[in-house]
């Protein structure tokens, strides 16, 4: 008996816990994470950021974006380290809150692989 409806077609983020929906996702154009242990990365206009727990933040520059058959790769230079991203369009499941992400990445950073979600930010 409505006049219009919303038909949902697709569900790119859902989460259980954290900052849903008062994220900032402007601050960045995709986020990637993962546990065991804990680790972020933000790629923003300017570069990469990786955090992880425990460690200071480490900023690389923007790097080189190459687009691959199921996603792409972004690769980067800090001071002292280099970083390896992949994003790939896949569902996953985050391991400890089970939130759903739109995005898989592995990330390749000083003789470390890190497997985890990723999604996108408001891109410009």
């Amino acid at each position: 008996d409505f006049s219009e409806a919303i038909r949902v077609s697709e569900v790119r983020r859902a989460e259980r816990e954290g900052f849903g929906c008062r994220e900032d996702l402007s601050a960045w154009n995709f986020s990637a994470r993962g546990n065991e242990p804990s680790w972020r990365v933000n790629v923003r206009e300017q570069g990469l950021e990786f955090v992880s727990m425990g460690s200071d933040p480490i900023t690389f520059s923007k790097g080189k974006t190459e687009k691959t058959s199921d996603g792409f790769r972004i690769t980067a230079k800090s001071s002292d380290s280099d970083i390896d991203l992949a994003i790939v369009e896949q569902r996953c499941s985050d391991s400890m809150s089970g939130s759903v992400f739109p995005l898989i990445a592995t990330v390749k950073f000083d003789e470390m692989t890190l497997k985890g979600c990723a999604a996108e930010g408001m891109r410009p």
